[in-house]
């Protein structure tokens, strides 16, 4: 048996159905396809570049998973797909080859993702299970420091940009995989820290993540969680779906309340037409993590591999967009574009204070220097005779 700590890559495979347990544990009625074990170094050795996720010198602990789903010369099969479905957990869970791909937490037991696949309740998945970061001690007998809140709490690109573009290529190469790009194909799922860790990659990237199981996750006032419930609102609403649970006697702290803040988080979805199950729960922080852990992946992906869809948005974002109408690329290569207005005609203008240049963009789509001396204005507004004028 391989060791059973750290971070995992894995396939899931089954074949015929398993029994579940109401705790969610499952126990297999019949063997499981016959596997092998793949393995990673015991340490992945900077794995993070400079990029904003982490710095040099990190070290993450790897775990091994069985591999049933690839072991019989499926690894392109036809009925999986040349691309495999993802999950990635540790803090999120991902599967992701032809097929789906789910990141999911070190916690998620192997058999209730074999009793899953084998009943047709999620794709034959790669599992990837992932843990944060710990720059080693820089002298002997001391301690070294916890990456976790660095790259787990930031509302920013950071941590999916790692995910994405480093650790799921780095996987891809190790095993010879060949796994999906497709957001709709991969589930990322974490609790706490982990929680948001998931949620905000999806929210930055659902190109990448679209389905996310968010279990107390930490929405507070760490590194600007607590703003979610208003991003949600104002902002056009992503192709997500989202299963999120929380304890009605979860933490509180100086960061605040986790409780309260997964309620703003289920109120603010519910505002923008998410596609998405909110459940409060009995219990402390991260309370039943491994209890729904089946009923989330259930629901994530529920009609797969039918594409997860954006919701309606909050009604204020409606007023402004058209409906049935994506985005087209209207201009690119401007070092900064601020203060957009347009004139009664549809004409388009906006700054370009880097540049000291207004644009406009005409009524044939094409984009025009409007005035080449701008006195570094960086806000525009139309007057009620179609005078331009800027600050």
């Amino acid at each position: 048996m391989p060791p059973r700590s750290g971070l995992v890559a894995c396939v899931q495979g089954g074949g015929r159905p398993a029994h579940l347990r109401a705790d969610g544990d499952a126990r297999r009625s019949v063997p499981a396809v016959s596997g092998r074990w793949f393995s990673l170094p015991p340490i992945v050795r900077d794995l993070l570049r400079l990029s904003g996720a982490g710095r040099r010198g990190n070290e993450r602990d790897t775990t091994n998973m069985k591999c049933s789903a690839f072991s019989s010369g499926h690894r392109s099969a036809t009925g999986l797909s040349a691309f495999a479905p993802l999950l990635a957990v540790g803090c999120a869970h991902a599967q992701d080859w032809d097929g789906p791909f789910t990141l999911i937490p070190v916690s998620a037991p192997r058999m209730v993702l074999e009793a899953l696949i084998a009943a047709g309740d999620m794709p034959v998945t790669v599992g990837v299970f992932i843990r944060p970061g710990d720059p080693p001690a820089p002298l002997p007998n001391t301690m070294g420091r916890r990456n976790r809140c660095f790259e787990y709490d930031a509302v920013g690109d950071a941590y999916v940009r790692f995910l994405v573009d480093e650790l799921l290529p780095f996987v891809a190469r190790e095993f010879d995989l060949k796994l999906s790009d497709s957001g709709n194909d991969r589930c990322i799922a974490g609790g706490s820290s982990g929680g948001i860790a998931v949620f905000n990659a999806a929210w930055q990237r659902p190109d990448a993540f679209s389905r996310v199981y968010a279990n107390s996750g930490s929405f507070v006032a760490f590194r600007g969680g607590h703003e979610f419930p208003t991003l949600i609102r104002k902002f056009e609403a992503r192709p997500l779906r989202a299963y999120l649970t929380t304890g009605m006697h979860d933490m509180e702290n100086c960061a605040g309340d986790w409780y309260l803040l997964d309620q703003e988080m289920d109120k603010a979805l519910k505002c923008s037409g998410y596609d998405y199950f909110f459940r409060a729960l009995d219990g402390p922080h991260v309370a039943g993590w491994n209890e729904f852990f089946p009923v989330a992946m259930r629901f994530l992906w529920q009609g797969w591999p039918e594409p997860v869809k954006a919701g309606s948005s909050a009604p204020r974002v409606q007023e402004v967009l058209v409906p049935g109408a994506g985005w087209t690329l209207a201009g690119e290569g401007f070092r900064d574009a601020r203060g957009p207005a347009n004139n009664a005609q549809g004409e388009v203008f906006f700054a370009d204070p880097a540049a000291n240049k207004i644009h406009r963009i005409g009524l044939d789509g094409k984009v025009r220097v409007f005035v080449e001396e701008a006195g570094e204005a960086n806000a525009l507004s139309v007057g009620p005779q179609g005078e331009l004028y800027a600050v």
